[in-house]
C-alpha cells in the first residue's frame, strides 16, 4: 500500500531557476493525494490499484484574464492487471478545475484503456495500444463549444541499452475538440531516452 501527496504553488514558474516565494498566496495552490495498493504475487507479475483526489485554485500571474482561471477540484482512479506478458490498463479522471498553472487543463472528464505487450519478439520493452476520450469544459473559450473528442494510441518502446529507449509511434485523433473544421488527425513521433 502506498501514500503519496503534493503541493504546488499556482502562480510557480521553473524557468526563474530558484525558488521564488513573492508570489505564494493560500488560495492559489494546487495539492493532492493518492492512495493506492499494489499486488505483487511469487512470479513476479503485479496488479496496482489507486485513487488520485485533489484541488487547483485560481492564479494571478501568467495572463490570467486570458487564458481559463477557475478553482475546482475533481478525482483520478486508475488500475494495472498483468496476465503473463500482457498488462491491461485504464484510467478515469473527473475535473471541475479549468485552467491551471505550469500545465493547463481544459477537460472536465477523460478516460483511456489499453493493452500492453512486455518483450514483443524477445525484445526488452513493451508494444501497448490504448483508446481515449475526451470530454472538454462547455465554452472554455469563447465560440469554442463542447465536442467530444476520442483516439488510438499505439507506441513500441524499444530499449537500445541498458539506459536507452527509443519510441516510436503514432496517435489517431478523431473529432479533435478544439479544431471543429478537422474531423481526423494523424500524428506520428518518435521519442528518444537516456537515463543517466
Amino acid at each position: 500500500m502506498f501514500i503519496n501527496g503534493v503541493l504546488n504553488d499556482m502562480n510557480g514558474n521553473p524557468s526563474q531557476g530558484s525558488l521564488n516565494w513573492s508570489h505564494l498566496q493560500l488560495g492559489q495552490l494546487f495539492g493532492g493525494v493518492e492512495f493506492g495498493q499494489q499486488w505483487r504475487r511469487e512470479n513476479g507479475e503485479y496488479d496496482q490499484l489507486a485513487l488520485d483526489v485533489f484541488h487547483a485554485g485560481t492564479r494571478s500571474i501568467f495572463n490570467p484574464n486570458t487564458t481559463p482561471n477557475k478553482a475546482g477540484a475533481g478525482f483520478k482512479i486508475l488500475g494495472e492487471k498483468q496476465w503473463g506478458r500482457v498488462v491491461g490498463f485504464g484510467a478515469y479522471t473527473y475535473n471541475t478545475a479549468q485552467g491551471g498553472g505550469i500545465s493547463t487543463t481544459f477537460s472536465g472528464n477523460t478516460a483511456a484503456a489499453g493493452v500492453a505487450l512486455l518483450r514483443p519478439f524477445g525484445i526488452v520493452g513493451e508494444a501497448a495500444v490504448a483508446g481515449m476520450w475526451s470530454l472538454p469544459f462547455k465554452n472554455i473559450f469563447p465560440g469554442s463549444g463542447q465536442r467530444a473528442q476520442y483516439g488510438i494510441e499505439t507506441y513500441w518502446n524499444i530499449a537500445l541499452t541498458p539506459n536507452s529507449t527509443i519510441t516510436p509511434g503514432i496517435q489517431l485523433i478523431f473529432n479533435p475538440s478544439f479544431n471543429p473544421t478537422v474531423d481526423f488527425i494523424a500524428v506520428p513521433d518518435v521519442k528518444f531516452r537516456v537515463s543517466i
